[in-house]
């Protein structure tokens, strides 16, 4: 199964890492293999900077990993925080009572090293096509 998914990681073809499926992610490498918060980020930053991995939102996705890493929230509600950063919404409900959650996040401080996520970000070549006429001469 390992060499597998290195072989599709490593192939020309574009793979979708879904949301949904980064927080399964979280939630394996967190409660299965005990994997620490801060590696747990680590491993999900490093996903969605391979060439072949796509997201629909990499920077919200990014932004979610850096608040469920430094404000000790469930990936879920990291994820949530950052939607609510992204649209503007100013009040995230839950039952928990974190005061990340009543109370604004600061912004990102960390950079983020990530050059996939820049480009997309920026407006730069994300799909196979626009970077195959890139590479065009």
């Amino acid at each position: 199964m390992a060499a597998r998914a290195t072989a599709a990681l490593a192939g020309e073809d574009d793979l979708l890492l879904s949301d949904l499926v980064l927080a399964e992610c979280v939630y394996v490498l967190e409660s299965f293999y005990e994997v620490e918060r801060p590696r747990v980020a680590e491993l999900m930053r490093s996903a969605i900077a391979l060439p072949t991995i796509q997201t629909v939102d990499p920077a919200t996705l990014l932004r979610a990993l850096e608040v469920y890493e430094l404000e000790r929230l469930d990936f879920a509600e990291a994820y949530l925080v950052a939607q609510a950063e992204a649209t503007g919404v100013n009040e995230v409900l839950s039952f928990d009572r974190h005061p990340a959650l009543t109370a604004p996040v600061a912004p990102p401080t960390l950079p983020q090293p990530i050059s996939k996520a820049k480009r997309a970000v920026n407006g730069g070549p994300t799909r196979p096509a626009q970077r195959a006429a890139k590479r065009r001469p």
